[in-house]
């Protein structure tokens, strides 16, 4: 992208697919929002562009936000021709449209309250005031609300999230790889799959990914600001899911470290607060912490159980140590078949998100192989810095932390800082061919996966 021109047509592909939205559902509120937030993707992507590539980051951001807009549009016509299929109960994301509707007719102050004072949703709070507040503001100041509206508030985080990535690839690779590897993770990873569904899962993503971003990038004059960011961060993430609020304090407090870590009496005073916060935190809610990891963990029981041919359904028999490795190492090759969505369509527009689905779970298992035939076979961990290191092993923990129910969109928050590492290593650390060669033997296994299922299904 060394000209403007290739920017200025991403930038008229991604306001026709904002326009677009008008055609489909004929509301001026999508339509307005539509413009907006790609209004606001421009901005944030030309501010976080000041210091690198300014004109390619903002060609991703377009690029990106063109596809997830079609994307949700598509996700609207398949409920659209399904709407039976929709309005079911154990569905997140018609429970979150029937919040975000009998809210419609309150004003911001009063949704405010209801969410993140009286705390009238629990543990949704934070996310239920987000999508309300949408949801009155088409209402009251529009032609009302559209589900494709609720739908793009999820796109300009999934958008949104492309930057992020740029910005911490560039760290790495420069400008120009970063731009197409920011890309490959926007169109073939979990995110092409979600980032426009209803649900809290890419909003925790994005924030999640702009505070690796902090975490990682050299700390220079603003590195003050920087912890003020970070702590309004985590104030939003704790809003959105209590136990990915307490999990990112992990990373906030390595952010201070990093700050302070030439100034002892910081250092003492840093640990002392942030003990005394955590225990304040952890004792106010750990009723409502374990009970929602005890939901989570029947409810993951009872779905993996549920099928007799159920892979995890055994995982969730072995002993404790063998029962956390098998979960880490199933979730990362979900969803398991792939094609369950293509399968399972009820309409061409189901059909089309399903091989989304198909190509993220393929291409994800290719970046989770290589990434274990690296760290572990190689050993090539030793040649990650210090600071990916300190990270990834933080991520582990996450991750044995999430067994109670490790679905991929609950872990996806992790997922840009994994692909990072992947990146550090096959563009800087590992040698081309080696990389392929790794990419050869991954797609095997994963073809030889398949080909076991299938017999045994026969069978």
């Amino acid at each position: 992208m060394n000209s403007f021109i290739p920017v200025v047509c991403l930038l008229l592909i991604a306001v026709f697919s904002a326009i677009c939205t008008f055609f489909v559902t004929a509301s001026v509120a999508t339509l307005f929002f539509a413009l907006l937030i790609l209004g606001i993707g421009l901005v944030f992507s030309s501010v976080a562009g000041r210091s690198t590539g300014k004109a390619r980051i903002v060609g991703l951001f377009c690029a990106v936000f063109s596809l997830y807009v079609f994307l949700a549009i598509n996700h609207y016509l398949g409920y659209q021709a399904d709407w039976a299929g929709f309005t079911q109960d154990w569905r997140d994301e018609y429970k979150f449209y029937l919040m975000a509707a009998e809210n419609e007719s309150l004003s911001l102050r009063e949704i405010f309250e209801k969410c993140l004072i009286d705390r009238s949703y629990l543990e949704y709070g934070g996310y239920v005031f987000y999508i309300s507040a949408l949801s009155s503001m088409a209402h009251n100041w529009f032609d009302g609300n559209h589900l494709l509206l609720q739908f793009l508030g999820t796109a300009v985080f999934g958008s949104l999230t492309s930057v992020m990535i740029f910005k911490i690839a560039a760290l790495y690779v420069g400008d120009k790889k970063a731009f197409w590897y920011s890309l490959a993770f926007m169109l073939l990873s979990i995110f092409v799959v979600y980032s426009y569904s209803l649900l809290r899962d890419v909003p925790i993503a994005f924030l999640y990914s702009w505070g690796f971003c902090l975490a990682l990038k050299p700390q220079r004059d603003k590195a003050y600001t920087d912890i003020a960011l970070m702590l309004l961060i985590n104030a939003v993430i704790w809003e959105l899911r209590f136990e990915h609020g307490l999990f990112f304090s992990i990373i906030t407090l390595y952010l201070c470290y990093k700050v302070f870590r030439g100034n002892a009496l910081a250092l003492v005073l840093l640990g002392i607060a942030s003990l005394s916060l955590f225990l304040v935190i952890f004792f106010s809610y750990v009723s409502e912490a374990m009970s929602a990891l005890d939901n989570y963990s029947k409810f993951t029981l009872d779905k993996t159980g549920e099928k007799d041919d159920s892979f995890a359904r055994y995982i969730y028999q072995l002993p404790p140590v063998a029962k956390h490795i098998g979960i880490l190492i199933n979730s990362q090759i979900q969803p398991f078949p792939s094609w369950g969505g293509v399968q399972n369509a009820t309409n061409y527009h189901q059909v089309i998100s399903g091989l989304f689905q198909v190509v993220s779970t393929y291409f994800w298992f290719i970046v989770f192989f290589s990434l274990m035939y690296w760290l572990l076979i190689q050993r090539r961990y030793r040649d990650l810095t210090a600071e990916l290191k300190v990270l990834s092993g933080i991520c582990l923990v996450f991750l044995l932390l999430n067994t109670a129910n490790m679905t991929s969109r609950r872990i996806m928050s992790i997922y840009p800082f994994v692909y990072i590492v992947y990146v550090y290593l096959l563009d800087g650390v590992v040698d081309r061919r080696a990389a392929i060669r790794v990419s050869a033997l991954a797609s095997c296994v994963y073809i030889f996966m398949v080909l076991i299922y299938l017999l045994a299904k026969a069978l």
